[in-house]
């Protein structure tokens, strides 16, 4: 958390980041330090989004136990296929966030499996990564003016 600290600390240095619009967002375990760093730098972040984050739920203590913490909307991604992340994870995602009425949204893609965004996997689905990389971008574009 240190190093993302430290990025944040860069990026608000930086005359072109606007009014302090920092954004986070990360794939996999990436995914999870996104969900972490909008609960850990929540003064900072603004906006997070998460691409099939693995393992919220999970450790101890646990991503999920920090939710409350988080300030920003945050974007959340799964697919309903997905082998690493079970659906069961999801809906702990899902209810935590709503029983701490958090500014959320969370989409499941019925047919995808894990890292569907990536064109260099197996996985990969064309039309589900279109559909989740413009509602990233629309996401980030209305709350990091």
């Amino acid at each position: 958390m240190e190093d993302i600290g430290a990025a944040i600390a860069h990026l608000k240095s930086q005359s072109t980041v606007k009014g302090g619009s920092i954004g986070m967002t990360g794939f996999c375990l990436g995914g999870r330090y996104a969900y972490l760093t909008a609960a850990h730098y929540n003064k900072d972040i603004k906006a997070a989004v998460c691409f099939y984050a693995g393992g919220i739920p999970m450790g101890n203590p646990s991503p999920l136990s920090r939710t409350g913490e988080i300030q920003c909307p945050i974007y959340l991604f799964f697919g309903a296929k997905d082998a690493l992340i079970p659906q069961e994870h999801v809906e702990q995602v899902r209810k935590a966030l709503t029983d701490q009425k958090k500014n959320f949204l969370l989409h499941v893609y019925p047919d995808v499996g894990h890292g569907f965004v990536c064109d260099a996997r197996p996985s990969y689905n064309p039309e589900a990564a279109k559909d989740a990389w413009e509602k990233f971008k629309s996401f980030f574009a209305q709350h990091l003016k």
